[in-house]
């Protein structure tokens, strides 16, 4: 996306600013990569299935959407010239959003979100233009990476302690789905005929905090 230049003088101030947001990110996400088990857990899942990280796998960088605090990005097959070799295929990338300014531990369930696609991305052929693959994923993301926690639930205004982290995947799986353009019609469909599979699917994970 082609941004509008600022002024000489705005433009100064932002840079000063994105420089400290994305100091900051690359901090977090050292001491992420460093401390949080599951963030290693997952890296290790990745390269044990025989998938290569690519140079710059995860970064931090300025995000055009406000509502999101990390994204993930990864080549579409059909789209691409790709070779036939697993280390080929997989190329994906995750950024994490430096100017949306988040807590520690939100910040490490974001990560964890991402590197859940990243694990699915390789040891599946995902294509996002089937949505039932797509809906899969982020069920899937939204349930181990912790961003649908009780207290998490509570502090959004949702307070269902029987059916609240289900509830919870379901809604956030949705609206991500939805965000595809692929899918954008029926993206809460496609997250209820794959749900009771890709819900009960932890790995690697072998606990994703489901209440």
């Amino acid at each position: 996306k082609i941004m509008k230049s600022d002024s000489d003088s705005n433009n100064s101030s932002n840079v000063a600013t994105n420089t400290k947001q994305k100091s900051i990110c690359n901090e977090l996400l050292k001491l992420t990569l460093l401390k949080n088990r599951k963030v290693q857990q997952l890296i290790d899942s990745i390269t044990d299935l025989g998938c290569v990280l690519p140079p710059n796998f995860i970064v931090c960088r300025k995000c055009d959407d406000k509502e999101i605090s990390g994204g993930f990005k990864v080549q579409i097959a059909a789209e691409s010239n790709i070779k036939d070799d697993k280390t080929d295929k997989y190329q994906p990338q995750i950024v994490i959003c430096e100017d949306k300014m988040i807590e520690k531990e939100t910040f490490d369930n974001t990560v964890i979100h991402e590197l859940v696609h990243a694990y699915d991305a390789c040891r599946a052929n995902i294509d996002i233009r089937k949505c039932d693959q797509h809906a899969c994923m982020e069920i899937r993301a939204s349930s181990i990476s912790g961003e649908c926690s009780y207290l998490h639930e509570v502090m959004r205004g949702h307070r269902n302690i029987t059916l609240g982290h289900q509830e919870c995947v379901k809604r956030r799986a949705t609206k991500s789905v939805a965000s595809n353009p692929y899918c954008s019609s029926n993206a809460k469909e496609a997250v209820e005929f794959v749900f009771a599979q890709c819900y009960a699917d932890n790995s690697p994970c072998s606990n994703n905090g489901k209440q």
